[in-house]
């Protein structure tokens, strides 16, 4: 999944691959008087969003490369059948 939509994520603004790829992106940073840039690291982000939900959207965006939610859901594969 990760080669799949990866191309797509990059792109949207508001990728941030790392604390390191997040500090290139604000080395050049102006902050007008008052503003404080905070940022934070979530962990467990995704506990809440429902598996079905996910898996139908991720499904309807990358139709023409997988077939079936089983193939996510469940980690089903052939390899040289």
């Amino acid at each position: 999944m990760d080669l799949i939509l990866r191309p797509f994520v990059v792109k949207c603004e508001s990728f941030l691959k790392d604390s390191q790829h997040f500090l290139q992106e604000t080395l050049d940073f102006y902050e007008p008087k008052g503003f404080s840039l905070i940022s934070g690291d979530f962990d467990s982000l995704y506990n809440n969003i429902i598996l079905e939900s996910a898996l139908d959207n991720i499904c309807d965006f990358v139709k023409d490369k997988f077939h079936s939610k089983h193939i996510l859901k469940y980690s089903i594969f052939g390899f040289q059948i």
